[in-house]
């Protein structure tokens, strides 16, 4: 069963690296991949609380971020 619902602050990390995945990546370098991303959201005025998450067993298999034009 899925849920689909507005993304909690506590899951911005876990979401983000989802929608930022790179199969060829591992963990470390995605993680870098999260923290650059902050700072360009943080630049751009991204509100990354704006999320829509998929979970399936409270684990998030989708996100879409949504960014103001």
């Amino acid at each position: 069963m899925f849920e689909i619902r507005p993304i909690k602050s506590s899951e911005i990390d876990r979401a983000l690296a989802v929608l930022l995945h790179d199969a060829s990546l591992d963990e470390a370098q995605i993680a870098d991949k999260v923290e650059s991303f902050h700072r360009i959201a943080q630049q751009e005025h991204y509100d990354l609380t704006r999320q829509i998450v998929v979970l399936r067993d409270n684990k998030i298999i989708y996100t879409c971020l949504m960014v103001l034009n």
